[in-house]
């Protein structure tokens, strides 16, 4: 999948939140490497140690995607989003049609519900 695919995937999908520690889904923990931050004492250090994080020099973000949380630094979740949009693609007409229909049925209870 392209860089620019995945960015907008990711942008589209993102949880909004960075922080200078992210625990991604598959167990693999990244962090801001940056000791100057708002640690609590001996979590640098504790994450420096782990066999499984990895360093960055960006926050780490999140990606939310059927009720699991990815770090976006995360190879695992490249495979998923690439799976993903390759479903999107593969299904966009289909994915229109259920939009509209939900659009449809959304307006339609709206304007038949009771104001207060």
């Amino acid at each position: 999948m392209s860089d620019k695919k995945l960015e907008s995937f990711e942008r589209g999908f993102s949880s909004g939140f960075n922080g200078i520690r992210r625990t991604c889904n598959c167990g693999w923990v990244f962090y801001l490497a940056d000791i100057n931050c708002d640690w609590e004492e001996g979590e640098y250090e504790e994450l420096q140690a782990m066999d499984n994080s990895t360093p960055l020099d960006y926050h780490p973000g999140g990606v939310v995607m059927m009720g699991a949380e990815y770090c976006n630094a995360c190879t695992c979740w490249e495979k998923k989003a690439e799976a993903i949009v390759s479903f999107i693609e593969d299904h966009i007409e289909y994915i229109r049609k259920y939009l509209a229909l939900e659009k449809a049925r959304k307006e339609s209870e709206a304007k038949n519900s009771v104001t207060l």
